[in-house]
């Protein structure tokens, strides 16, 4: 195997191993909503935001490496389809809940108004945007690898010739 189809393997492994890392991801974002607020704890989002939004930026480049030639592994990205809707209804939910209205995260996640009494951290404004700014980005990256590609088009008329030839 040449050095340049060696490392187009190991893009394209990343991009899958990426692409898959992401459905973690994504789905960590709903997922935030099974903390039980014990006495309107913010824990799960500030891990969210401060521990598992920065992995899964790193997961994210990994992802669209595998953009530039995704026959194959553009299939690992199916499940995305499916939890980006869920992600991004979960973060419009705290944008408008907290962001804008100025709510507790609980309060949110709850509906019990109780948690309105507790201090907000000055970061629960953030968290909503910061996710939903993650799932666009995600939704780009899906794009990137159902856009029909050019190249990749002309590589199969190419081995199509070849097969004819042959």
């Amino acid at each position: 195997m040449d050095n340049n189809n060696s490392q187009g393997s190991i893009i394209k492994s990343l991009g899958g191993v990426g692409l898959v890392l992401l459905w973690f991801s994504v789905l960590s974002i709903p997922l935030v909503e099974i903390t039980t607020c014990t006495q309107g704890s913010e824990d799960a989002w500030m891990v969210s935001l401060l521990f598992y939004l920065p992995i899964s930026l790193i997961f994210l480049v990994m992802a669209w490496l595998g953009t530039k030639n995704p026959s194959g592994i553009k299939w690992l990205s199916l499940p995305l389809f499916a939890l980006l809707p869920w992600a991004a209804y979960t973060a419009s939910k705290y944008i408008v809940g907290v962001t804008i209205t100025k709510n507790h995260l609980c309060v949110v996640s709850t509906g019990e108004t109780g948690f309105s009494s507790y201090a907000s951290s000055w970061w629960g404004a953030y968290w909503g945007p910061l996710q939903l700014i993650f799932i666009i980005l995600v939704g780009w990256c899906l794009f990137k690898y159902w856009q029909k590609h050019p190249t990749a088009n002309k590589q199969l008329k190419h081995d199509a010739q070849n097969a004819r030839a042959s």
